[in-house]
């Protein structure tokens, strides 16, 4: 009766070491796979964030090189791709307030 459960006791006690290394590795693994993605993100947001503007930049640039008379007509997906290279722009920006000025209008109810 004792030989049998020494032998459990081992057979668990390897069972529990196979599973901790198991746990390990996978653990490696995914820690690996999070650092490449991590960068890969950081690379990727660097690219967005020069790719925006340029993308505006570069529409504006054609649209002044096709104007004859220096008058650029834009349309609406023109001003979309402006506005949404814009907005991509000031996405990392913290806006600040303006400051409250003397004589300005409140609305305010009692």
């Amino acid at each position: 009766m004792l030989n049998m459960s020494d032998k459990l006791r081992e057979e668990r006690k390897k069972n529990s070491e196979k599973l901790i290394e198991k746990t390990k590795e996978k653990a490696a693994e995914k820690k690996d796979k999070l650092e490449e993605a991590l960068e890969e993100k950081k690379t990727g947001q660097a690219e967005d964030r020069t790719a925006a503007p340029n993308k505006a930049e570069q529409l504006l640039e054609e649209k002044m090189a096709d104007s004859k008379d220096g008058t650029v007509y834009l349309n609406d997906t023109d001003i979309r791709t402006i506005i949404e290279a814009a907005q991509e722009d000031d996405a990392g920006k913290t806006t600040v307030k303006d400051q409250p000025q003397a004589g300005a209008n409140l609305d305010l109810k009692i």
